[in-house]
């Protein structure tokens, strides 16, 4: 029960977990001060998850915001993405002129450069739009992918066509990243057999492609991604693939009690789940596992959740801090207030019908150019 902002709920896996009590006003204060310290950490990459974690959970946050916009001047371009593409999500009309400054250099950092134009447009500047064409045509396959996420996001049709002429020259390159992101895009944007096409990767043998596409494949084809990610948590799938599709299933609303609990389990226990996998882990292994674990628990509106996430914040590992940190001010919403409801959640154990699991068989492999079978 919600007693003087004391949340009393059920920790641990299933219905036989112990009694916790959360106080939800600390708990996210714990973790604004996470994501706030992450942003100033030294490493660039803590940087940027940080910046995208407070864009998701903070936008209206006084200091985030300021974060976004002083981060716009930092030396990293993972860093100026993560800044523009916040002061964009945020609509964050102060970044304005500096947006404008940095699209207006002389040769602008191409890496960067597409984050510029989609918060710019964000902020209803559509001049240097057009330069999305070059952008998408790019050497670099990380300026490319990064080009057709932006087109995604800005969510004009047209960009269909300019994806798809992409498609007949990216194809052979088997740049996995870059296809990714225009499948996605092409999906966002309403093209329904670019979300078929990106299954495919959710079956890759490569983990990271793998891990991508099950993020991805909501967004683009909700009501094929119930039946593709539930055949995803099956127990014969790897541990990292079954709480990534349980996450994105929690995004869809299906959350099961077996799911959370194996979040659960993942988020204190990497290491023995890990084992069952692939023997003896490794530390970029188990950071993966728990960062999974925790962005998926944020999804799944277990309040009981918090206690876990809450330990994470003290993770040796800094993706693990953010990730937990994200989770608790996705799962306590502000204000905090006696409305919040923390009784546990009963969910029926998981069964997958049969006659669901027959549809899931692999899509046949791509071959032609222009994404033609």
């Amino acid at each position: 029960m919600f007693l003087l902002g004391v949340i009393t709920a059920v920790s641990g896996c299933g219905n036989s977990g112990s009694e916790v009590v959360i106080d939800p006003i600390a708990a996210r204060i714990d973790a604004r001060t996470v994501l706030l310290q992450m942003a100033d950490d030294s490493d660039p990459q803590t940087r940027s998850n940080a910046l995208e974690a407070m864009a998701s959970v903070m936008p209206s946050d006084r200091q985030a915001r300021g974060r976004f916009i002083h981060a716009l001047g930092d030396k990293s371009p993972w860093i100026q993405f993560a800044a523009a593409m916040a002061a964009g999500d945020t609509a964050l009309a102060e970044a304005k002129p500096t947006l404008l400054e940095m699209a207006n250099k002389q040769g602008p950092d191409k890496r960067v450069y597409g984050a510029v134009i989609y918060a710019l447009y964000a902020l209803g500047d559509s001049s240097h739009a057009s330069d999305l064409i070059r952008l998408l045509k790019h050497r670099e396959p990380e300026v490319r992918a990064n080009a057709a996420m932006v087109i995604g996001r800005m969510g004009e049709p047209s960009g269909i066509d300019l994806l798809k002429n992409r498609l007949y020259e990216e194809e052979p390159l088997s740049q996995w990243n870059v296809m990714v992101n225009i499948y996605e895009a092409m999906a966002t944007l309403g093209d329904t057999a670019s979300a078929m096409r990106l299954e495919r990767f959710i079956r890759e043998k490569d983990m990271q492609v793998r891990l991508a596409a099950i993020d991805a494949y909501p967004r683009c084809a909700p009501d094929r991604a119930r039946i593709v990610l539930l055949d995803m948590i099956n127990p014969r799938e790897p541990v990292r693939v079954q709480v990534a599709a349980a996450g994105s299933l929690a995004k869809l609303g299906m959350v099961y009690s077996r799911t959370y609990d194996l979040c659960i389990k993942a988020a204190r226990e990497p290491q023995s789940l890990l084992s069952a996998d692939t023997g003896e882990p490794d530390n970029m292994q188990v950071i993966t596992l728990q960062r999974l674990a925790a962005i998926s628990l944020g999804y799944m509106d277990r309040i009981e959740a918090v206690d876990v996430l809450q330990q994470l914040l003290k993770s040796p590992f800094k993706p693990v801090r953010v990730a937990a940190a994200m989770s608790i001010m996705r799962l306590l919403p502000q204000p905090v207030t006696p409305q919040i409801k923390a009784q546990p959640i009963v969910i029926p154990d998981l069964s997958v019908p049969q006659h669901l699991r027959s549809k899931t068989k692999p899509l046949p492999e791509l071959h032609s150019a222009g994404a033609k079978d």
